[in-house]
């Protein structure tokens, strides 16, 4: 069953042996969390988060959404995945 994650701490989020990870400081040392790529329907990310592109085309291929919020919990944007199974021959017939 997926779920819904909401990230509050800040940190980087990466791709790994094609699972997530969130590397948080904790102190003098880093904090990994595991999120697991099949429970995960979409992600809300309040904190200041660190990613690069292989992560979101990762989440694209999975069909994660994932949304942005700023400090103040005020909503900034989201990433969503391509449509999958969109058919341009029915587009042109609706068309």
């Amino acid at each position: 069953m997926a779920t819904s994650y909401y990230i509050f701490k800040s940190g980087r989020l990466r791709r790994k042996h094609n699972t997530i990870y969130l590397e948080a400081e904790s102190g003098n040392e880093i904090q990994r969390l595991v999120i697991p790529v099949e429970n995960v329907r979409d992600m809300f990310v309040f904190g200041e988060i660190d990613f690069n592109t292989k992560l979101l085309s990762f989440l694209g291929q999975k069909g994660i959404v994932i949304h942005f919020f700023n400090y103040h919990e005020f909503y900034v944007g989201s990433f969503y995945p391509r449509e999958s199974n969109v058919s341009g021959f029915l587009l042109l017939k609706q068309v």
